[in-house]
This record gives C-alpha cells, structure tokens and sequence, in this order.
C-alpha cells in the first residue's frame, strides 16, 4: 500500500513538473511570437571615415524592433553610394547621421566633397579681362589659353644667338569652374549684389592637365574663354605667332618709307 501511495505521489509530482514544463514553455513561445523584430544595415567590417559605401560592405541582421534606433538604416538602398563622415565599426548598426550624399550636401562640406573621382581641384588667379569680365558662373565650362614664349638658336657671324618667340596655344579645353573665390553655389556671384568681383576661378582637372597649366602659369599668361552652355566638343587649333597676325614685312616697309621722307 505505501508503494502505491509512493508512486502515486511521484506520478502526481511528475505530472505537476510535466504541466508546469509545458505552460512556461508555451507562455515563452507566446512571448518570442509577440516579440515585433525589424531589418537593419549593419557593416560588415570596419569602414573608414570618408569611404564610399558599397554593398559588399553591408550585411542585414533581424533584430527587436524596440531596439532599433531611430536613424538606422533599414534598406541597403539607402546607403549605397553615400559617403561616412565617421568611421563605423564592424557589426555596427548604419546610422544616417554617419553617412552624407555628395551631390545634396557636398557644397556645406567643401570642395573635397563634391569633387568627382581622379580630378583635381586647382585655383587660378584672374584679372578683369582674363577672367571674362567678372561674368564667369560654377558649373560654367572654359578653355585655356597660353601666351608664352619659345627661345631657339640661330647663327649669325660665326655666332649662336638666342631668339624667342611670342606665341598662343590653346592649352585645355572644356574644363569646368567648381567654384568662385570660395563660392562653391552653383549660382556663382552675382556680381551686381556683391560689388566684388572674384579673383579668383577654381576648375575641375585631371592631374596631368593640373601640370600643364600649373606650368602654363609659371611661365607665361593664361586667358580664360567662356564656352556656351552645353558645348562639350574638343576643336582643333594652331598656335599663332606675331607673323600669323600681321605682315612684318608690310609693317617694317612702312615704318622705312615714314622715316626716309
């Protein structure tokens, strides 16, 4: 009879811890199901301060939903091509505070901002007349022109004499202005408000055109001319000297006859 009683007792106790196993488990699946988990952008890996996001550089984690911050970012979309302003660590949610879109915010950033990859931005003083008169705008597009001078030798009496010769070259074409003075608003200055005329143009160049004028300017002049809005096509041109303006011949003639009468 007491064994009965025993194993009544364990059956019950069993029974009890078998219930209670299952209620706490169901009540635990009930919570988990109530549980609301959002889609979030985290990084893959480290990514630096001032890096151009691409995909393989996100991932997607699910996550409760009252976890997520209010600037995470939900869709790959929102990131891809925009730039960090931070350095984001790996795992770390995407946060739009940290990222920034060149073409929206670039002008409030500065130059660096809204250059377009492997160009350079290079600044040439002006004048009056070399910078068109003060009528330049950004996103205005010029070409470049050279006055300079090329030596030669020749001989005479027996001697090497050194000459030079003045002469204009079409240096750069179709390049386009990023800013004004410090100016980067694609409205340029208006000069009429402002009463200040820029000093100077800064243009968007490849490297190897920034050697170019940057020697342009050591060693000569170089004249800024407004291309229409629009016009993208290169032209071809020839270097003018003295003798391509004028007749020297004509001219030295005339000053000979002035003199002898």
């Amino acid at each position: 009879m007491k064994k009965i009683r025993l194993l009544a007792v364990i059956s019950a106790i069993a029974v009890m811890i078998s219930l209670y196993l299952f209620i706490n488990d169901k009540s635990q699946k009930e919570k988990e199901q109530m549980v609301e988990y959002k889609t979030i952008i985290i990084a893959n890996s480290d990514i630096s301060e001032n890096t151009v996001i691409t995909e393989d550089m996100l991932t997607k984690i699910n996550i409760p939903s009252e976890g997520v911050h209010v600037d995470t970012v939900l869709e790959l979309d929102e990131a891809l091509g925009k730039m960090t302003t931070t350095k984001i660590y790996a795992r770390e949610p995407i946060l739009n505070t940290k990222l920034i879109d060149k073409d929206e915010s670039g002008t409030a950033l500065g130059l660096a901002y809204i250059l377009p990859d492997g160009l350079r931005g290079m600044s040439v003083d002006v004048e009056y007349s070399s910078g068109v008169s003060s009528m330049l705008k950004v996103g205005n597009r010029v070409d470049i022109l050279y006055n300079g001078l090329v030596s030669y030798n020749v001989k005479s009496g027996g001697e090497n004499i050194v000459l030079s010769q003045p002469f204009t070259t079409l240096l750069l074409q179709n390049i386009k202005i990023t800013a004004l003075d410090s100016n980067l608003n694609t409205d340029g200055i208006k000069v009429s408000d402002s009463k200040v005329a820029y000093m100077t143009v800064t243009l968007e160049l490849s490297p190897q055109d920034s050697v170019k004028l940057a020697y342009g300017i050591k060693n000569g002049s170089v004249f800024l001319t407004l291309r229409p809005q629009g016009d993208y096509e290169w032209v071809e041109t020839t270097d003018i000297v003295l003798d391509d303006i004028v007749d020297k011949a004509k001219i030295i003639e005339s000053i000979k006859s002035y003199y002898e009468n």
